[in-house]
């Protein structure tokens, strides 16, 4: 028989915390900032450095210019989310209670991914990059090189999170022999098989699959190609649960929140593209 001290909030909180970071996608290319202060509704800042600039040629004995760091910054407000709780009755015995919880705490877990991946998403979507596709839910690869040409020469591969597209755009990059194609030197073995959401490599960038990069408003994917760093996170170190009891029907109520601050920190890190862009106002 199951008692009410079985579910230990703490223990499942870490179970969800562990899952979370196993089921985000785009959300992965965060950067955490820090564990949260505040309270829900505040807003913080987080910082934005500027680049020093070029190194010169100079006169030996003279002297070296001087300059400070350059740094602005973005407001972010403090959120909660909560999955929907779930119900867990006594009249599990314990081998089914503990399977139980381990799918409960996924659930969750999910749940919370997405919406990390959500506001990630929209995070993203805050960019001044922009390109306009031709065709909606399509890209060839000449596009695929002029997305990547906005960011100059400033393009290593080692410098991207990834690519990240809706699952509409498939069938564009299982085309593009400068993606599946083994000869080209630019390609990788394997692209084209999706593996854990990514789908192969572009150029040495990583493109990984999500079905959240959707505008409900203009019905299509969009894509949008992420440099790290690019979207500041700071969340509590693990999410809060708390369990409720009702004696009266012998049922546990597992309730999961998370408080988190999300912004774009970097916004020349990532490039947006799709056929209706959003005005950057």
């Amino acid at each position: 028989m199951v008692n009410k001290n079985v579910i230990v909030p703490e223990v499942y909180a870490e179970l969800v915390n562990e899952k979370v970071a196993g089921n985000v996608i785009v959300s992965q290319a965060c950067k955490i900032l820090g564990d949260l202060k505040g309270k829900v509704g505040e807003t913080l800042n987080m910082p934005k450095w500027a680049y020093i600039g070029d190194a010169k040629d100079i006169v030996p004995g003279t002297p070296m210019e001087v300059t400070s760091m350059k740094q602005t910054s973005t407001t972010a407000t403090i959120r909660m989310i909560a999955p929907p709780a779930i119900a867990v009755n006594d009249y599990d015995d314990v081998t089914e209670l503990g399977d139980a919880l381990n799918t409960a705490s996924k659930q969750h877990a999910i749940s919370i991914s997405r919406k990390y991946d959500l506001d990630a998403i929209a995070e993203g979507r805050k960019t001044v990059l922009q390109y306009k596709l031709a065709t909606k839910d399509t890209v060839t690869f000449d596009e695929m090189n002029a997305i990547l040409g906005l960011y100059g020469d400033d393009c290593n591969a080692s410098d991207f999170a990834f690519i990240a597209i809706h699952s509409k755009f498939v069938p564009s990059f299982l085309k593009m022999d400068g993606f599946v194609d083994a000869t080209k030197t630019f390609t990788s073995e394997g692209s084209g098989i999706q593996l854990n959401n990514i789908l192969g490599y572009f150029r040495g960038i990583a493109v990984v699959v999500s079905d959240r990069l959707y505008d409900t408003v203009n019905q299509e994917g969009f894509i949008l190609a992420i440099k790290k760093d690019s979207i500041g996170l700071i969340p509590k170190e693990t999410p809060f649960t708390e369990v409720d009891r009702d004696a009266s029907t012998r049922t546990n109520t597992i309730y999961t929140s998370q408080y988190y601050a999300m912004a774009l920190i970097n916004d020349a890190g990532i490039v947006l593209a799709q056929t209706i862009l959003p005005t950057i106002g």
